[in-house]
């Protein structure tokens, strides 16, 4: 089964949805048949590795299979499994996998570990040897932007989308980002800053966590 973000709503909260990165065995050599390959920004990725997903809105243990396709990170498979003493997997949990939210926070950890040694950037080659190095967070990241752009160009962009780009930017260690949230999402996003700004009101008043209070509407002068 392949499924290259497969679902772009992002409709939770993307704090809430914990990752752990299995890189596998030992390290790959980038190539197709290991599941690695070339990313966009000059990265490789060495070989596929799996990451499990802890969401509290799917009662069951959730393992995404990724790997490179046409230079981007994709979802291979999807794998369900009851967790100890809890639920059998249900149609209900199926309908509440949300694969485009799970590639964010895939991406955001491997962002947070330096591409946890299993994303790197080619720095030379000859005939007989090939180096890597790791990728810096600037790289990263823009791999991380990049792909949300692709994904969101197809999408209808939503107040949960908007929200977690948000807290995003407040949690950012930028003072650019930090201090202009609003602007930072938007930019992430690709939207404009005032079509942001009306999401977030609509996210406020729908009582999503960590963006402030809603503003009274302006008045007309008469």
């Amino acid at each position: 089964m392949y499924a290259a973000e497969m679902s772009p709503r992002l409709t939770r909260d993307a704090d809430a949805v914990q990752v752990v990165i299995h890189p596998g065995g030992r390290l790959g050599r980038g190539t197709e048949a290991e599941g690695g390959g070339p990313l966009r920004g000059g990265l490789t990725l060495m070989n596929r590795f799996r990451a499990v997903i802890s969401d509290p809105e799917v009662p069951c243990e959730i393992t995404l299979t990724v790997g490179a396709r046409d230079g981007w990170l994709a979802c291979e498979s999807v794998t369900l499994a009851a967790k100890d003493g809890g639920p059998a997997v249900t149609g209900a949990a199926l309908r509440g996998i949300t694969l485009a939210l799970y590639m964010q926070r895939v991406r955001q950890e491997l962002g947070e570990a330096g591409g946890g040694g299993i994303i790197n950037k080619l720095v030379d080659r000859t005939e007989t040897v090939v180096v890597y190095e790791p990728p810096d967070l600037q790289e990263l990241d823009g791999l991380d932007f990049a792909q949300i752009r692709r994904a969101v160009k197809a999408a209808k962009i939503t107040p949960e989308m908007v929200a977690s780009a948000y807290r995003e930017a407040q949690a950012s260690p930028d003072p650019g980002k930090n201090r202009r949230p609003t602007a930072a999402a938007a930019e992430r996003l690709g939207i404009s800053r005032g079509h942001a700004s009306r999401l977030l009101t609509e996210a406020r008043r729908k009582g999503l966590p960590g963006l402030g209070p809603t503003r009274p509407p302006r008045r007309r002068s008469s």
